[in-house]
């Protein structure tokens, strides 16, 4: 199982567009266009492309994880 991951940037505006996408999409389906979304929400919509979502601890910033490259390209494909 080969891991693939990207950075989130520390601002919103610096994150992949893909990730933009799925996050705004998250607080419009959850009424929530005023205010970030939670982790457990995250980790749930993450779940069906086998995606994890990594506060950043020891890393400079978060991060999200997925188990396989295909994994990836369909988020990747799905949320651009």
């Amino acid at each position: 199982m080969s891991l693939k991951r990207f950075d989130l940037h520390s601002t919103f505006v610096g994150c992949p567009v893909y990730w933009q996408n799925f996050i705004t999409h998250l607080q419009n389906e959850n009424d929530m266009w005023d205010r970030d979304v939670s982790v457990p929400i995250i980790q749930r919509e993450l779940k069906p492309y086998s995606g994890r979502y990594h506060m950043a601890g020891s890393e400079p910033n978060d991060y999200i994880e997925f188990d396989t490259e295909q994994q990836f390209t369909l988020f990747v494909l799905r949320w651009s």
